[in-house]
């Protein structure tokens, strides 16, 4: 979060991006992953199905899945990931 801090995004997005990171700590906590490179589809497809079942509308589900994805995309390119699943 910090180098999103860095790129001078505006609070309400900042906000955003930090729920989604919480979301995906908590799934990820309840499932037992300690590291992004363990984020595969089963775990994508865990998500959807949680703010489904939190009745998030598509649009939201969508854009929070982008948001995951950009995550995964910074840890690859910062040599954080080996390889995207």
């Amino acid at each position: 979060m910090n180098f999103v801090r860095a790129e001078g995004l505006v609070k309400t997005t900042l906000s955003k991006y930090q729920r989604v990171c919480n979301r995906v700590e908590e799934l990820a906590q309840e499932r037992m992953i300690a590291s992004l490179d363990c984020l595969d589809l089963r775990f994508m497809d865990a998500y959807q199905r949680m703010r489904s079942d939190e009745k998030a509308q598509k649009a939201t589900r969508y854009y929070e899945t982008t948001v995951i994805r950009q995550l995964i995309k910074f840890a690859l390119s910062r040599g954080m990931l080996v390889q995207d699943q």
